[in-house]
This record gives structure tokens, sequence and C-alpha cells, in this order.
């Protein structure tokens, strides 16, 4: 800051008075947010140092009272650096915020101290039940599966219609003559036969993926 007070006082043929103030004749401004030049940043700190910005220019054509003048702002930077500190460390305990100039935002719902209104608006979000939350399908417990692939000689239980159609050829004549190997594993939601668990678990995933799409195209209409 004392430099930008120098630049100030320098005379005006000097050429880093020029870059100060100069700006671009020819050009178009870019449409994303252009990267900010020394002077903007000098405005910048000249508000957190609680510097009037349209007096200080003034103010720096005496040299010790400018002097003065960032010296005192530095200082009150600092203070209110660190009670914003503070402040901001009790608000991620959950503590109450220690009083002071520093302006905090409390949630009305669950009291959380947030320190701006772009905070306390993205927190009010996290208590909005925007989508609904879709429930998962629960798979059939195995009590229920496995009633289909029960060997009918030895009574051993295959993990799926084709294991227990091999298991079957171990018994050779002893095997029923009757096809005893039931059809499949019925999905408790639509009836549709599975081979396996593995390919009802997988059914059953459609099943929740389906649901969840319906949820997401009733929100948008919302």
């Amino acid at each position: 800051m004392r430099w930008a007070g120098h630049l100030v006082r320098m005379d005006d043929a000097r050429l880093p008075k020029r870059l100060f103030y100069g700006e671009l004749s020819i050009g178009r401004r870019p449409q994303h947010k252009p990267r900010k030049r020394f002077k903007d940043c000098v405005k910048d700190n000249l508000k957190l140092m609680g510097i009037e910005i349209d007096e200080w220019e003034t103010a720096t054509s005496d040299r010790d009272q400018w002097r003065r003048l960032t010296a005192s702002g530095v200082k009150t930077f600092e203070s209110n650096r660190v009670a914003r500190a503070v402040i901001k460390r009790a608000c991620r305990k959950g503590e109450p915020p220690p009083t002071g100039n520093i302006r905090v935002w409390i949630c009305g719902i669950c009291n959380r101290s947030l320190l701006s209104n772009a905070g306390l608006v993205n927190h009010l979000k996290s208590h909005q039940n925007k989508r609904s939350r879709v429930v998962p399908i629960a798979a059939p417990t195995a009590a229920v599966v496995v009633e289909n692939l029960i060997c009918p000689v030895c009574h051993k239980v295959c993990k799926s219609a084709g294991g227990l159609k091999r298991h079957l050829k171990m018994h050779g004549d002893a095997a029923p003559v009757t096809n005893t190997i039931s059809q499949g594993i019925e999905c408790h939601l639509c009836r549709k036969k599975c081979n396996s668990l593995a390919g009802l678990k997988s059914h059953l995933r459609a099943h929740e993926r389906k649901d969840q799409t319906a949820g997401d195209e009733g929100m948008a209409l919302i």
C-alpha cells in the first residue's frame, strides 16, 4: 500500500504510473471474469483496511500522513482477521459465536452460525428435500430363495438352477426322472423368472434405476 502511494506521487510521464492508470485502447473484454489488475487489488486492500476508496489518492499527497494511515489500516485489518478466525472456529465447533463487529448469519432451523449470506443460502439447501429418495428394493431372503434350489435327494442347497442340474447328475439313477428343477427364482415385484440369485439381484437393481429415473422426471415436472 505504501508503494501504491508512491505511484500516485510519481510524475505522470513515469512508466510505472502510466501502467498503473493505463487501460487497453483496443480489444474486447472476455466473457468470464477477467484477472484482477494491481489497481483492483489495491482497492480490495483499502476496503479491508477501512480506508475510503474515493479519498485515498488525496491522502497520498502527504507522505507522512499516508504512512500513518496505512499503519493504522494494517492494525485494523489484522484485528478483524483474528476476530473472524475466532468466529469461524466457533462456527465450525458448533459453539455460540462471540460478540463482535463481524456480522453472523444464523440458520433458523438448526441455529448454526455462518459467516456470509451465501453460506446461509447454501446451508438451507441441506434442509430441503428437493429430491425424494427412493428406498432400495430389498432382495428376497435366503430362506425364500433356497426353496427352489434344494436337491430332492440329499437336500443340498445349490446357488443356481444350473448348479442344481449339475448336482443331480452326481446321483445318477437315484435322481428323480421328472424334472424337479424349478423354472427359476421369481421376482417379488414383477413375477419375472430369474435363473440364479445373482440374476435376481441384477434384476432388482434395474427396478431401482427405473424408480430413480421416474423420481427425477417427477421433480423436473414440478
